[in-house]
């Protein structure tokens, strides 16, 4: 019994083997769509950083520009004080007589040097009388069809100063 045992044993994994359907392999699974999704993923989030750090870039240089802008406006506004502070100061009627003294060597006049005009105002108001007949009669030699010339050179009279 044991050979024909051993027979037996020696037989039966051939038969065995035989007996077995084949089993088909499993496909090996295609990650394909996985590997295409997950790097659409991958881009995306590496676009989209993209996108924040540009923006980020952008608005930090717009505070810059705002920083520089408001340092030239305080410059400019202690630039405009100084000038106010100038004005005061040459608007000031010493500074002026001693400028007008010291570098324009200006004198006050002596009083032998002034001479005063007396104008009477009845004369005044005669001679101005007497100019604006002159004036009326000028534009009347014209003629009665030049309305347009007196109340146009009348109109221009008024802007005369």
């Amino acid at each position: 019994m044991v050979v024909a045992k051993r027979k037996y044993d020696y037989l039966e994994p051939q038969e065995q083997q035989q007996q077995k359907p084949i089993q088909r392999q499993k496909p090996k699974k295609n990650y394909r769509f996985e590997k295409i999704m997950m790097g659409f993923g991958i881009i995306t989030v590496l676009s989209i950083s993209l996108v924040l750090l540009i923006r980020f870039a952008t608005i930090t240089e717009a505070k810059h520009r705002i920083h520089h802008l408001h340092n030239q406006l305080e410059q400019l506004e202690t630039q405009k004080e100084h000038l106010r502070v100038e004005v005061e100061r040459v608007s000031k009627s010493r500074w002026i007589e001693r400028e007008a003294k010291d570098r324009l060597n200006m004198q006050y006049p002596l009083p032998e040097q002034i001479i005063y005009i007396s104008v009477d105002p009845i004369e005044t108001a005669m001679l101005r009388n007497q100019l604006n007949n002159n004036e009326e009669e000028i534009y009347d030699k014209g003629g009665s069809g030049d309305t347009f010339n007196k109340i146009f050179s009348r109109f221009v009279g008024l802007f005369k100063i």
